[in-house]
């Protein structure tokens, strides 16, 4: 199962092992092979190089001796539709082109809408578990400051308007269209801190307890 739909996946390759994992994971990723492309960016040469003065290495020729060790890397039958793309210059602002080139950056919007509200609600969560220190949730009762609960309830139902009421979504430049499952992803990062904070706090007591018994 895939979080994000996606149409055109790249993976950056320097030929180590990590990054060839980084290809499976792009496999899993998209529909077909043929909609992964392998890139590897090679720096351009000096012009004082040995091999650019006397014209004996251009570009072609590192290009083609990039791809044939590519392909000997990538020899899986899995690997066969795989597309590969030798680029030089500036890694990062390379492979950002080509991005941009293959329409790679369609998930931007769902990718910028998924951290705003992991952002937002991730804040509302923390809200509750910060009401003490030392005592969790269940401890304290969810219910006990409905001042707060309320608040919190308007404050989600806010941000839920903003990515999901059409007029909105062009200020905050924000797209639910393509969420789907993302959403679930959304509330498990949410959670994350005040699970952390939760946790932590039981771990004290736990950790006190073994203090006193021990005295």
């Amino acid at each position: 199962m895939t979080w994000f739909p996606k149409k055109k996946v790249i993976a950056p390759v320097d030929f180590s092992d990590e990054s060839f994992a980084v290809v499976d994971v792009g496999l899993q990723l998209v529909d077909a092979p043929s909609d992964l492309t392998v890139v590897h960016v090679l720096p351009d040469l000096s012009p004082v190089e040995p091999g650019e003065m006397w014209g004996t290495i251009d570009k072609d020729s590192r290009t083609r001796h990039a791809i044939k060790a590519l392909r000997e890397r990538l020899d899986d039958d899995k690997y066969k539709s795989v597309q590969i793309d030798i680029l030089f210059g500036d890694a990062g602002h390379e492979i950002a082109r080509l991005a941009e080139r293959q329409g790679a950056e369609a998930n931007l919007p769902a990718a910028r809408t998924t951290a705003f509200c992991i952002t937002a609600f991730a804040q509302l969560f923390y809200a509750v578990s910060c009401r003490s220190f030392r005592y969790t949730m269940p401890e304290l009762g969810f219910f006990t400051n409905p001042h707060l609960i309320g608040a919190i309830v308007i404050s989600g139902l806010l941000q839920l308007s903003v990515v999901t009421l059409p007029f909105a979504q062009p200020f905050f430049e924000v797209a639910t269209s393509s969420l789907g499952q993302t959403w679930i992803l959304i509330v498990l990062l949410a959670l994350t801190p005040v699970t952390v904070i939760e946790l932590a706090k039981i771990a004290m007591k736990l950790s006190q307890r073994a203090g006193s018994h021990a005295t």
